[in-house]
Order: C-alpha cells, then structure tokens, then sequence
C-alpha cells in the first residue's frame, strides 16, 4: 500500500492543490474518491447540473480575459459572444443552450458591475487559465490551474471563481484551521513565476453573488497566509505518503450528507437522514 501511495503521490509528482485541500476536508473521502478512484452515482436531474454550469462560466470567463481586460462597454456583448461558442462546443441541445443564455443575461449585468469595481481599484484582468506549478516546500511538488489575476502594473490580485455562494473563507481557516490552502499556494507560485511583482490580495469570486470576499487583511497579511498554507500542505502530502486515511472531517456537519458514509462507518445511514 505503500510503495503504490509512493508512486502516486512521490516526491517526482507534482501534487494538485485542489486535491491536496480534499484531503483536508476528510482524509478518508479523499481515499475512497482519489486512491480507490471511486465515485457515488447520483439520479440524474431535470436541471443543468452544478458541475457542467461551472464548467461553463469558467470557460466563458476564461475566454472573455483571453487577451486583457475588455472595455466595459463592450464587456456584455463579448461575453454573450464567448458563452454562444461554450456552449457551441459542448454541443448541448437548443433547449439547454437556450436556458444556459437566460441563465448567464439574468446575472451579467450584475457581473459587470462587479467588474466595474474592481477596474476603479486600479485593477485589470491580466491572466486567466495560469497553468502553474512548483515546490511547496521539502520534497513537495505542487501544480494547479489559476482562475485568473488582475494587475495594476506592479501588485497582483489572485481570483478564484465560484458558480455558487462565496464561501466565507477566514484568514484563521487558513492560519489556524488548516481547512483552506488552494488561494495562497496559487499566489505562492504566482509570485515565484513572476518575479519583481508583488500580491496584493487573493479573493473568492462568486459568480452568483457577484461579489469578492477577499482574504488578506490588516490582521492577516498576504505572507502570513502564504507561509499558513506551505506549512499546511507538508503536512498534508506526508500524511497521504504515510496512508493516514482516517475518517476525521474538517467540518462534522459533512457527515450529515457525506455520499461516503455508508462506507466509513462514522455515522449511520438512519441519523444522516434526520
């Protein structure tokens, strides 16, 4: 068990930090999902799934940054033009195309305003997409793929997209918790790969909400968060490399709904009805 844990996840393997955030979530999920390589099968729904929606803004946004910022006058008419070849691409049905474009116009205006705020700070899309990897500390290799950054020339500002509520996300989640490490080991690598820039914050985009929930504050520096994290994810590789798997979640209330449940142990099926 082992030697298979060593060639999976060795010290040669850039280790993806999403992941590496799983396993903090529960060790034992992280097992079944990502070293049995087993998944739960879910009744389909008569709705456009979370996951494909997801996938969906994170290309159009992706697409619409491709080249820089776009003027915010053009902004709506460039990113219904960037959802149309999405989801040509997906080659949904005209019926799903169709609730996708209603879905996006209903949130786009509040997107653009949102947008608009961020430019006023002195901050323009810079980079979407950013493949980026690198050591996170000893014998720990770490790689992901960056949503996007904004620059004001010389400080650079880490976005991560998401389709649904902003998760609040502490700074003492990340100093103290251990529960989030994703944002500051991106801005890690981000500041490695491009040297003479400086971060200056790294913040929750949520798409829904059209909002930012940023991390680093007064109390919390961007370094304090980035070291919490490094820190973090040492701990969690050599855990993985060792085969602890225990069923310890980082929030209980998980078990509650946890599709792995019935395998763990840790709560009954009955209790996680109630």
């Amino acid at each position: 068990m082992l030697a298979a844990l060593s060639r999976r996840f060795g010290q040669e393997k850039k280790l993806s930090v999403t992941r590496l955030e799983r396993y903090r979530a529960c060790p034992y999920c992280f097992y079944v999902n990502e070293v049995m390589g087993l998944e739960p099968l879910e009744q389909p729904a008569l709705q456009i799934e979370p996951q494909q929606w997801g996938i969906i803004v994170h290309r159009v946004l992706g697409q619409l940054y491709t080249k820089g910022a776009v003027p915010l006058a053009g902004l709506k008419q460039e990113a219904l033009a960037c959802l149309d070849h999405v989801v040509a691409g997906l080659g949904l049905t005209r019926f799903w195309a169709e609730v996708t474009r209603r879905l996006f116009e209903n949130n786009i205006d509040d997107l653009i305003e949102c947008e608009a705020e961020l430019r006023s700070e002195g901050f323009d899309p810079a980079g979407t997409e950013v493949s980026l990897s690198g050591p996170a500390g000893p014998s720990v290799l770490v790689k992901g793929r960056l949503d996007r950054y904004d620059s004001d020339g010389t400080k650079l500002r880490v976005l991560d997209y998401k389709t649904g509520g902003s998760p609040f996300v502490s700074a003492q989640e990340v100093t103290e918790d251990r529960t989030h490490l994703q944002l500051p080991i991106y801005c890690h690598l981000l500041k490695t790969d491009r040297p003479g820039k400086t971060i200056d914050n790294m913040g929750i985009y949520s798409t829904r909400e059209a909002r930012v929930r940023w991390l680093a504050d007064n109390d919390c520096s961007v370094d304090e968060l980035i070291r919490a994290a490094l820190e973090n994810a040492v701990e969690i590789v050599k855990a993985i490399r060792a085969g602890e798997f225990p069923p310890n979640p980082a929030d209980e209330k998980a078990c509650a709904e946890c599709p792995q449940g019935f395998l763990c142990g840790r709560v009954e099926p009955a209790k996680a009805k109630d």
